[in-house]
């Protein structure tokens, strides 16, 4: 649930930022082809790590090579996902200039509040039954040496 909020809220700011890219390009009188200009400023690194381990052709040991193989697939298409994700929010908010992107964005921090409170909920009352059952021991404990000193 919160993934899937974090993943809105990256894309809200991803078309907040076409947004104001566009305003800014109104404001100083340039023309700009966006799907050009993502393509050539937005580029991440592709992992390679997988050339430090090579292929092991023993028995009975993990190949490290194809591990290594399988987390770098992992984490490229990790990467791939987010350029693209970040390519295609710009662009949409650089087409789409009238939409208020800033509200949406407010409102989904209120709602990542909330759902962060309400999943605070749970601790919190244990926290206060733990507090409440600390007082009750101490009130007993006074109890128990008053009846002792009194007799």
């Amino acid at each position: 649930m919160i993934f899937k909020l974090a993943f809105a809220i990256f894309l809200v700011a991803f078309l907040m930022i076409g947004t104001e890219i566009y305003k800014s390009d109104v404001d100083y009188g340039v023309e700009r082809d966006i799907y050009n200009y993502t393509e050539s400023t937005i580029k991440l690194p592709l992992s390679n790590i997988s050339s430090m381990y090579p292929m092991e052709k023993t028995k009975g040991i993990i190949n490290m090579g194809r591990l290594s193989k399988i987390i770098e697939s992992g984490i490229n298409f990790l990467l791939i996902s987010t350029e693209q994700v970040t390519k295609m929010g710009i662009e949409y908010g650089y087409q789409n200039p009238e939409i208020n992107w800033k509200i949406i964005f407010k409102y989904l921090i209120y709602i990542l509040i909330l759902i962060i409170a309400l999943m605070l909920l749970k601790p919190i009352g244990y926290l206060i039954v733990f507090l409440v059952m600390i007082v009750i021991m101490i009130i007993e404990e006074r109890k128990k040496r008053k009846k002792l000193n009194n007799e």
